[in-house]
């Protein structure tokens, strides 16, 4: 099949037939069977539709042979809904009719009969877009989305627009059970960020969105250590976190693998208000790097958070004592020592 358009081309409600055209403007379909690169095709039909002087000629052709109106606007009804519903032409359109019609649940049974991750996950931006979904429909609608959009990317596209337009924390457990289908870390991580940053989440929810983010089997979570510190910094720095969900977080942050992006975790983590015992997990999460200056960057780093408790200090100062370079030992020492964690020892 091929189809070309010249114009703004606007088609009726039931999509069957050409509706107007621009001046100048034309719209045209060629379907064929068989033949080889274009070539000895059989049953060869043909539609144009051209806007001359403010009116719209059509013709019907089969095989080069004219066929009659009727019998024309009855092959071109018989695929031309299915086609534009498939390449999602006026999506918007669509999905105002069908809200208007029947309401979500329609465009949610609609997007089912669609044909293409691409149409699917446009309809239902569109539908997120375009009207506020309760919990009894907003759920279905993510298992919809995990289970038919296949594409990373277009499943991805998606549930960043429910994030940004839907009560997302309503329908958590599906939000975050459809994030599990994308494979892709940096896909995964666009869309935890999105989630994250959503005004008026609890932190219950917040965390369930970074326990999502924890590598499991089967390919769910963030395995990219870039990726997974990425959002966890993001977060920090954006004060998502909070004692109430700092387990989860601190969870997720302990399978940063590499020195220098849990270096980075850490190092956000300074300037979050925690409790004493929470912040010296934290301290603990640091002690963790493997590396002697990556290490000491983040003791060095957390030296400087105010207020220090009695758990806080104790394990700044162990950790301190636990780095192997006597350089890179005394550079956190004297941070502490500055800080007036070791003075108080």
């Amino acid at each position: 099949m091929k189809m070309s358009a010249r114009g703004k081309v606007e088609f009726t409600d039931d999509e069957s037939d050409v509706q107007s055209l621009t001046p100048g403007g034309s719209f045209v379909v060629e379907r064929s069977v068989g033949g080889i690169g274009g070539f000895f095709a059989s049953d060869v039909k043909r539609f144009e539709a051209r806007e001359s002087n403010g009116r719209i000629e059509r013709k019907y052709q089969v095989d080069g042979r004219e066929l009659g109106a009727d019998e024309g606007r009855k092959w071109l009804a018989s695929f031309l809904p299915q086609t534009l519903r498939n390449m999602a032409v006026n999506a918007d359109r669509r999905v105002a009719r069908q809200l208007a019609r029947g309401g979500p649940s329609l465009v949610l049974a609609e997007i089912t009969k669609t044909d293409g991750t691409f149409a699917k996950s446009v309809y239902l931006r569109e539908l997120y877009k375009q009207a506020q979904l309760d919990p009894q429909t907003l759920a279905p609608s993510f298992a919809l989305a995990g289970r038919e959009l296949t594409s990373d990317f277009e499943l991805g596209q998606a549930l960043k627009v429910a994030a940004e337009h839907q009560a997302i924390d309503t329908a958590m457990p599906a939000f975050v059970q459809a994030t599990r289908a994308i494979e892709s870390d940096f896909e995964l991580r666009q869309v935890l960020s999105k989630a994250v940053a959503r005004p008026g989440l609890t932190a219950e929810n917040t965390g369930a969105i970074f326990e999502a983010a924890v590598p499991a089997d089967g390919g769910a979570g963030i395995s990219s250590a870039f990726e997974l510190a990425e959002l966890l910094k993001k977060a920090a720095r954006d004060g998502r976190v909070s004692d109430a969900n700092v387990a989860a977080y601190l969870t997720a942050a302990r399978r940063v693998e590499s020195d220098f992006e849990r270096r980075g975790v850490v190092q956000a983590l300074a300037s979050v208000s925690l409790s004493d015992p929470h912040m010296a997990e934290v301290v603990g999460l640091a002690s963790g790097i493997g590396s002697d200056f990556e290490k000491s960057e983040a003791i060095v780093k957390l030296s400087r958070t105010t207020p220090i408790g009695a758990a806080t200090r104790k394990a700044l100062a162990d950790a301190a004592m636990g780095i192997g370079s006597d350089f890179e030992r005394g550079k956190a020492l004297t941070a502490l020592s500055r800080a007036g964690v070791l003075a108080a020892k």
